[in-house]
């Protein structure tokens, strides 16, 4: 007899080879995703405190909230969306439930503290759930390796 095809063995083999493969490889791929995410706080720490910055050399004092007021930064205009009442990373498309990070301020015109927690499916990133930097450019982490 002249076969030309394969084996119910043969596609079973197959079939447990992809999910031995696809087992190893997705936590990693999704160990990876979560890592690169951490970008994303980062260079909004990073924006925000340019801004405070920019709002020292013009008030003589950083900014104490998010706001339009005297007090605040115009977070919108900086390009930071506000979701859900909160400011968010502003890569948060990339997510479309509800972005990565979220943004908060703590100060009171001498000094600052800006902090970026995880949400949403970075929350699974356990070893960094949160960033923060302060006036002096001191960059804490949950690890030490996340900045």
């Amino acid at each position: 007899m002249n076969n030309k095809g394969f084996s119910l063995i043969e596609l079973m083999i197959v079939v447990a080879i992809i999910g031995v493969i696809t087992a190893i490889a997705y936590p990693t791929y999704r160990q990876h995703v979560l890592e690169s995410n951490r970008f994303e706080a980062k260079s909004a720490l990073m924006e925000l405190s340019r801004l405070q910055e920019e709002f020292d050399i013009e008030n003589n004092q950083y900014a104490s909230n998010f706001g339009t007021g005297s007090n605040g930064i115009d977070m919108e205009r900086a390009g930071f969306v506000k979701y859900k009442g909160k400011f968010i990373s502003k890569n948060f498309k990339l997510d479309l439930l509800n972005g990565y990070y979220e943004l908060s301020l703590t100060g009171n015109g001498n000094e600052y503290i800006l902090t970026a927690d995880a949400i949403g499916t970075q929350l699974q990133d356990t070893e960094c759930l949160q960033f923060t930097i302060d006036q002096a450019g001191r960059k804490t982490a949950t690890s030490d390796k996340c900045w």
